[in-house]
């Protein structure tokens, strides 16, 4: 009797795993997004506190620059990083949804495969 309710409840179980691996994969990326932002802000944050110290430091206009310049180098040397740590986040982004749409796919045709030969009737041999 609890047969009928049994496929019922496996049948949604494996309908639903697909949505649920992709929201972990969806949580999982913006969690290494949000960090990598966090990254980022913060080298933000301390270029602004150097700048600041330098100006209160260095009051010639000339060193002032040269040494300002230094600091913007420094910060386009750490943005090249980030990028590149960018581009890896999106590289096993990538990754992982090619997994899971080839994952997704092959269970789903498995399944279908399965409730096709489960529900026509076999020939007589």
């Amino acid at each position: 009797m609890n047969a009928p309710y049994n496929q019922w409840l496996e049948m949604n179980r494996a309908a639903m795993a697909p949505m649920l691996q992709w929201s972990e994969l969806a949580a999982t990326t913006a969690d290494k997004l949000a960090r990598q932002g966090l990254t980022v802000a913060q080298d933000l944050l301390d270029l602004g506190a150097r700048q600041m110290q330098l100006a209160g430091e260095v009051k010639d206009p000339q060193k002032w620059a040269v040494e300002e310049s230094k600091l913007i180098s420094e910060y386009g040397q750490k943005i090249l990083g980030r990028a590149g740590d960018y581009l890896s986040i999106s590289k096993d982004v990538r990754e992982s949804v090619v997994s899971w749409a080839e994952n997704t796919a092959k269970t789903t045709a498995e399944s279908i495969k399965a409730t096709a030969e489960s529900i026509t009737p076999k020939a007589a041999a």
